[in-house]
């Protein structure tokens, strides 16, 4: 459009030289033009000497470009009117040459600001862009190290689970060696009445174990507790990657989007000036020279309405562009607030795994301790237990003695009893043959008073004479209880007649004769 402009504005200059014509056949002429309602000048028209003459010769000059021509070669002749259209001409075109350059400028300075919006917008993007890019390798630095963290705690879970198991076996085996000596306690007991009190004691230390034993299964349903919020965090950094995964998305199809309008409204705008040029190219080429006034009047308000369009669609840039900045620093804040939401949580879920890790380093050393005082307590039992089996190893040798010592002197009482019977026996014996060695030599006067009386010998046997009969009481041991009884010992002395004797035991209400 301009281009055109400018051409027409170099063929008006051109046609100010083109002031005198000469005639083909040597003869002046006059021009005089007209002037339209406008203040345009038409088609110029000749002087009455040379109307018929050079009617044909002499063309019009308009505004857009159309020059003084002539088809001779003869030089026109000035006057004061042509003079006169001459410098309004001028003055015209250097009005039309002022606006044009005025034009000219304010579409250089537009496509100056437009060039340097181009530059702002395309600094702000890469600086965007830079910091889109800085911000996803620090997000992915912080990432790959959560990653290293959960592979970490999963192989400390992995490594915990497995301690869990050995605790729980030792557990296990802790609690059928307790069943165990709880059964050896128990036939202790039934065993040992005398020892009560110490088995009350151990009954005791018992139900302290089994407190301990509870207390472990707290502990163990405690870890249990810490293995759910371990999961539940573990999901909770899983949503949280999705969150992140799903921000990094709309912002990337954001800048799509922006990218695409931009793209777009460069194409609207170069379909715009090409229709304009096609639309002025297209009125310059139909209306030369019929529609001149008509035509600078379109132009004018082509020019308006161009202007109006170039004002609106720059403040329609304008507006577009502060929106589109806004949108993109109230996007480029959400993000930042989102990141720095995700490392707040980054760091909270740090500081609940070493909460939990302590806690769990806790709960070891609980389990250390009470494995220690398992141990305790099982030294405790089994030096108690070999107290106590050498105490009943003592008492069987002690009672091996005494019946040892008993079976002795039963043998020996055996002995002694056997000789004393044998002694009474003899002395009996002995006895018998004094009487009758008395009665035959007449020598009884002095044991006639005595007749009745009983003699007694040795403070546990007595003989009844009346009778005829000796009664030599016994004792008896039983070697099963070690007590002694007495037991009546019948004998009879075949070699005296009617005389026999008696072995009887002094315990017994009345001695019978036979």
């Amino acid at each position: 459009m301009f281009s055109a402009f400018k051409r027409r504005a170099a063929s008006a200059s051109k046609s100010d030289t083109n002031v005198k014509g000469v005639s083909p056949r040597g003869s002046t002429s006059t021009v005089t033009s007209k002037t339209n309602e406008n203040g345009l000048y038409g088609t110029p028209t000749p002087s009455n000497e040379n109307n018929n003459n050079n009617s044909k010769q002499i063309r019009g000059r308009t505004f857009s470009g159309l020059s003084l021509t002539s088809s001779s070669s003869s030089t026109l002749t000035t006057s004061p009117l042509l003079n006169i259209t001459r410098l309004q001409e001028k003055e015209e075109l250097q009005t039309l040459n002022d606006r044009l350059a005025i034009i000219i400028d304010t579409v250089r300075r537009l496509e100056q600001e437009n060039s340097k919006l181009k530059e702002i917008h395309h600094t702000i993007h890469q600086e965007h862009t830079v910091e889109i890019s800085n911000m996803k390798s620090l997000y992915d630095r912080e990432l790959e190290s959560s990653k290293k963290l959960i592979d970490d705690i999963a192989n400390e879970k992995a490594l915990q689970d497995i301690e869990n198991g050995k605790l729980k076996k030792t557990v296990y085996e802790i609690n059928e060696q307790l069943q165990q000596k709880l059964e050896n306690l128990d036939r202790l007991e039934v065993k040992m009445k005398k020892l009560e009190q110490e088995s009350h004691e151990l009954k005791h230390q018992n139900e302290t174990l089994k407190m301990k034993h509870d207390e472990t299964q707290t502990v163990r349903l405690q870890m249990v507790e810490l293995d759910k919020k371990y999961k539940l965090l573990e999901k909770l950094l899983e949503d949280e990657t999705l969150k992140r995964v799903n921000s990094e998305n709309k912002c990337k199809t954001l800048e799509e989007t922006i990218q695409f309008k931009e793209s777009m409204y460069d194409t609207e705008l170069n379909q715009v000036r090409q229709q304009r040029r096609t639309e002025h190219d297209r009125i310059d080429d139909s209306l030369k020279q019929e529609y001149d006034t008509r035509f600078f009047e379109e132009l004018k308000s082509l020019r308006d309405e161009t202007d109006q369009r170039i004002q609106e669609m720059r403040i329609d840039v304008e507006q577009t562009y502060q929106k589109k900045l806004i949108d993109l620093d109230t996007t480029q804040k959400r993000l930042y607030e989102q990141i720095q939401q995700y490392r707040q949580d980054l760091v909270d879920s740090r500081t609940r795994s070493d909460e939990l890790m302590k806690e769990r380093n806790d709960v070891q050393e609980k389990l250390k301790q009470f494995e220690e005082r398992a141990r305790d307590t099982d030294q405790r039992l089994q030096q108690q237990r070999e107290r106590y089996e050498i105490i009943l190893v003592e008492r069987d040798q002690e009672i091996e003695k005494l019946k040892q010592q008993v079976q002795d002197m039963l043998v020996e009482y055996q002995a002694l009893l056997d000789l004393k019977i044998g002694l009474d026996l003899e002395i009996g014996t002995y006895r018998k043959l004094l009487e009758a060695e008395e009665e035959r030599l007449n020598i009884s006067s002095l044991l006639k008073n005595s007749d009745s009386s009983t003699v007694m010998v040795n403070g546990n046997h007595h003989f009844e004479n009346g009778d005829n009969v000796d009664q030599v009481a016994t004792p008896q041991i039983n070697p099963v209880n070690g007590s002694a009884s007495q037991t009546a010992i019948m004998m009879n002395d075949g070699h005296v007649p009617r005389k026999r004797k008696r072995l009887a035991n002094v315990n017994d209400n009345h001695l019978g004769e036979e």
